[in-house]
């Protein structure tokens, strides 16, 4: 057993550990010091991009550029960004990338905007980004799709690549 010399405050309301108001003189031998070893174990696994691409065809678009992952992987994801570039007229175009569930009966079911919309006037070979990255891994399951969505005020034909930085994991 440990003896406590200084109690850290809130730790024994956290282990229901107060006797009566007093500080018990000693932890339970079931309490031990961790090491986060998780970054350890990511280290040696590969960094990798998924990256997908596709054309709205000059309307609002949330089905092309699509990456999923797939059955039997957990992936470890570092950031998300799609890009677009405007290949025939011109208007507002907004993207933003955005993760969603595995589409059911055809119709996709959103989870969440990982950013705000990028919005701007585009022209012929115009482009925006738009993205996301985290300081520690965010994890995400088999079906869940990364996309960019893409929103177009006028028949602005775009072309849109959707990257999703990652390290895979089986399941």
């Amino acid at each position: 057993m440990a003896t406590i010399n200084r109690v850290p405050q809130g730790l024994l309301s956290l282990l229901d550990a107060k006797t009566g108001g007093n500080t018990p003189p000693d932890t339970a031998n079931n309490l031990q010091p961790v090491l986060e070893q998780l970054q350890f174990y990511l280290a040696s696994i590969p960094m990798q991009a998924g990256q997908a691409t596709g054309n709205t065809g000059g309307l609002d678009s949330i089905t092309v550029a699509s990456v999923e992952i797939p059955s039997g992987e957990l992936w470890a994801v570092y950031g998300v960004s799609v890009q677009s570039l405007t290949v025939a007229g011109s208007g507002v175009v907004g993207i933003t990338p955005t993760v969603f569930t595995a589409d059911l009966d055809g119709l996709p079911n959103v989870i969440c905007h990982l950013q705000t919309q990028a919005t701007t006037n585009t022209g012929l070979g115009q482009s925006i980004s738009n993205g996301v990255s985290y300081a520690q891994p965010v994890f995400y399951g088999a079906g869940t799709i990364f996309r960019a969505f893409c929103g177009i005020t006028s028949p602005t034909e775009t072309f849109i690549t959707t990257n999703v930085l990652h390290r895979r994991l089986a399941v």
